[in-house]
């Protein structure tokens, strides 16, 4: 009932730069054998989905519109939202452009092809960033705990954590679709390194300078979660495509079976925080079982990414081997971190009630 109402809320009070937005995103979908790249469902999904969260939370922030907050600009409002919808209405245009000289320069396709592609990215980055701010915002005028220590600013951290779960998500693309042709592997790997580097930074620059906030405690753990669901689909991928050329099956029951061992802790632990831990006022930080089995996950997809981008050699059969170590040792991280995580919940949750029911009492 509470999501039909903030879509009905929202629907009363859309702009003309929102309308304009949609009806473009539509023009694209019509149009998207011309102004669009090989994999652009996948891309496009991901706009139209962060076009709707944007609509839901236009909709929840005037829900309560009297509620008094530490936080009082609409984020649906302001400079950045603006400026996001501006280059998603240009940017087809651009798109469009580009395909133009193809027409009468054939070979100019490849490399016309990247600018494409970053467009396509760049304008998913943007959603996703854009979405998640929104949302940071739209959740701190309901409880100001959210942003309390930067002051209803998203924060540094909070950005670092934001970028991540953006280029998880277009991670998959650059693998699968090998949209820079033979930097692909290259450029998806990197982007990794940068990705992997970034869970550290966020972390450790929110406690050097005392930005630590609720909302960053729940957005690096789903960050973790985007950026280990989102690659090892994509390598399960691969490995089925190398299956598919050589006929090895080796890698593929290997990343299927521990991968799965890894995924099934992951859907447990959220089961369980569905289920006792959305209370816990402070949210749920981070096992020390949890930050050995995220390290051993980036090895894992550094391994396996390095694998992929050099040509046949020692180096990169060691790699190979590598990765195999490295999943073995997520799936028992993982099984050791199912009882970890559960008692954690618990023990929290159970705290949580007994301070509720000593505040009733007093």
């Amino acid at each position: 009932m509470f999501l039909l109402q903030c879509f009905a809320s929202a629907a009363k009070r859309p702009n003309s730069l929102e309308l304009t937005e949609f009806f473009v995103l539509l023009a694209v979908i019509v149009f998207l054998p011309i102004v669009g790249i090989d994999g652009s469902w996948y891309l496009i999904g991901i706009i139209a989905a962060c076009n709707v969260l944007r609509f839901f939370m236009r909709g929840a922030w005037y829900y309560t519109a009297k509620h008094q907050t530490s936080h009082p600009v609409n984020p649906c409002d302001d400079s950045a939202a603006f400026a996001l919808s501006i280059i998603t209405v240009c940017s087809p245009v651009i798109l469009f452009i580009l395909r133009l000289p193809e027409l009468f320069v054939p070979h100019l396709a490849f490399k016309l092809e990247w600018a494409r592609c970053l467009i396509w990215y760049g304008i998913t980055v943007a959603s996703v960033m854009d979405t998640i701010r929104r949302l940071g915002h739209t959740v701190h005028k309901y409880d100001w705990f959210m942003l309390y220590s930067t002051k209803g600013h998203i924060g540094i951290p909070n950005w670092i954590s934001i970028w991540r779960i953006a280029i998880s998500l277009v991670l998959p693309h650059i693998w699968l679709t090998q949209s820079f042709e033979r930097q692909s592997n290259m450029i998806a790997t990197i982007l990794l390194l940068f990705t992997v580097a970034s869970d550290a930074l966020d972390g450790a620059i929110a406690r050097r300078t005392g930005l630590v906030t609720k909302l960053g405690k729940y957005l690096d753990p789903l960050a973790d979660k985007v950026f280990f669901f989102a690659n090892v689909a994509a390598f399960i991928q691969i490995r089925h495509q190398d299956f598919l050329a050589t006929g090895n099956d080796r890698m593929l029951i290997i990343t299927l079976a521990f991968a799965g061992i890894a995924l099934l802790r992951d859907l447990m632990f959220i089961v369980w925080y569905v289920a006792r831990g959305r209370k816990i006022r402070e949210g749920i930080g981070a096992s020390f079982t949890d930050k050995l089995r995220q390290g051993a996950i980036c090895a894992w997809f550094l391994s396996t990414a390095i694998s992929l981008s050099i040509p046949i050699s020692q180096t990169r059969v060691s790699m190979v081997k590598t990765s195999i170590w490295m999943i073995v040792a997520v799936a028992l991280l993982s099984i050791v971190s199912i009882y970890v995580d559960y008692e954690r919940v618990k023990a929290k949750a159970q705290e949580g009630g007994r301070l509720r029911k000593a505040r009733q009492l007093n």
